[in-house]
């Protein structure tokens, strides 16, 4: 879906002012990271990238708010094989 984002926008003709203009900008934000909480919580912790399981957990816990997952210590080492 592609939404359309006019920067002039008008009211009644004038031009909308700073404060109106920066609140519009920030719904904007907003909407975009409620809809991108991975992109979120890149940008606002300065994360270079996520692995896919934490795309999916993040996705998951915005979708629902009785979301529970439960973690093992080795959740970080699952693509290294262990021979001990």
């Amino acid at each position: 879906m592609i939404t359309v984002i006019n920067r002039r926008q008008t009211v009644k003709g004038a031009m909308l002012n700073r404060d109106n203009r920066y609140k519009d900008g920030l719904k904007m934000f907003i909407s975009f990271w409620r809809g991108n909480i991975h992109r979120f919580i890149m940008d606002y912790f300065e994360c270079t990238e996520l692995k896919p399981f934490q795309n999916l957990l993040l996705y998951l816990m915005s979708q629902n708010v009785m979301m529970a997952y439960i973690a093992s210590r080795g959740q970080g080492s699952v693509e290294l094989p262990s021979y001990e």
